[in-house]
């Protein structure tokens, strides 16, 4: 018997009476000792009889590298908490990384990251990472949900190869997380990077968080105003205006400016300013978006300031004596030349 040529492609035929979920077919020519493995991973029912499944094929001496990730979920949430979405690991190694590798998603997601429970997931490289350092974990599921995750091992079990054993040495890295991720998480972040052996802890708070009440009067859409809202502050500080920002994230609602609704929002790189004397309360949807925006608390976090402005008007340039920008007062208004509060062509075209 003479070896077979490489084998490339495999082609599966099948007329069983119930479907068969056939995961990875593994075939050795026993004349060279070469094995080819043909990762299947696919339902097959009566219809491969007439129409086979082509499967492409590697040697198993050249195939990716193979790595095993242990997820384990501190036991503080409901027994049957379902994650909706999928959550995302990326590692990295000193030859390699291996970039958003999925663990869970979609309906597999059903029976994973419960609380107290412990998973195991196989991942595939397409090259070898090295001596891993790092890995990056991202959950992105429903925003009302959120998941604490205690930690995440990894193990390589082909780190290296013992000469007198001939066998490969296997080697674990272990990441504490200990940290929420998603709405539950202090700083509501949903991404995380962090060492080996050392917990990654909690961004810094927000320097400022801002609070805006939305009124039930004369809004364009009973859920939501169709348009983009920004603000601008302008400080004591050598008269500094920070801004535009963007109103787009709430942090306690899914959608933002819903009638009679609070919505949080967090600015992360705005250092201390001074006193907040004014603002300015624009959106973009012109003629066509009416608002009715009751109030907006701006609070200092380091410094426990808070700054209150009242609105109670409905931006809206249809409206007599309307407009879709404000220029809005706290308590103590400044002397800034009112030429300084243009809104920037930009943002409003």
């Amino acid at each position: 018997m003479t070896p077979m040529l490489e084998l490339k492609v495999l082609q599966i035929y099948f007329n069983g009476t119930f479907p068969w979920f056939c995961a990875r077919i593994t075939i050795t020519d026993r004349i060279s000792g070469l094995s080819y493995r043909f990762d299947v991973e696919q339902w097959l029912t009566e219809n491969a009889l007439d129409n086979p499944v082509n499967v492409f094929g590697q040697r198993e001496d050249d195939l990716g590298w193979m790595y095993s990730v242990t997820i384990k979920t501190q036991a503080v949430l409901p027994a049957k908490t379902n994650l909706r979405g999928k959550i995302l690991l990326s590692i990295y190694g000193e030859q390699g990384s291996l970039d958003d590798a999925i663990l869970g998603s979609g309906r597999l997601m059903h029976g994973l990251f419960h609380a107290g429970g412990e998973d195991m997931i196989e991942l595939k490289s397409n090259k070898r990472l090295g001596e891993i350092n790092s890995i990056e974990v991202r959950l992105e599921v429903a925003e009302w949900q959120s998941w604490l995750c205690d930690t995440i091992e990894i193990v390589d079990s082909t780190a290296n190869w013992d000469f007198l054993s001939r066998t490969m040495i296997t080697k674990t890295y272990k990441f504490p997380i200990n940290r929420w991720l998603g709405a539950h998480a202090m700083d509501k972040r949903n991404s995380i990077r962090t060492l080996i052996n050392q917990e990654p802890g909690y961004a810094k708070m927000p320097s400022y968080i801002i609070h805006i009440l939305t009124g039930t009067k004369n809004i364009s859409n009973d859920s939501d105003i169709p348009t983009n809202v920004y603000l601008q502050l302008f400080c004591s500080i050598s008269n500094n205006v920070y801004g535009p920002i963007l109103l787009d994230k709430s942090s306690n609602n899914t959608q933002a400016f819903r009638k009679g609704q609070i919505d949080e929002f967090y600015i992360n790189d705005l250092s201390y300013c001074g006193e907040i004397n004014k603002i300015r309360l624009w959106h973009d949807g012109g003629k066509v978006t009416s608002w009715h925006c009751e109030w907006i608390k701006i609070t200092n976090v380091e410094k426990n300031e808070l700054y209150e402005f009242s609105v109670e008007k409905i931006l809206d340039e249809d409206l007599e004596e309307g407009s879709s920008n404000l220029i809005l007062y706290s308590k103590k208004k400044d002397e800034m030349n009112e030429s300084e509060l243009a809104t920037p062509r930009s943002i409003i075209s």
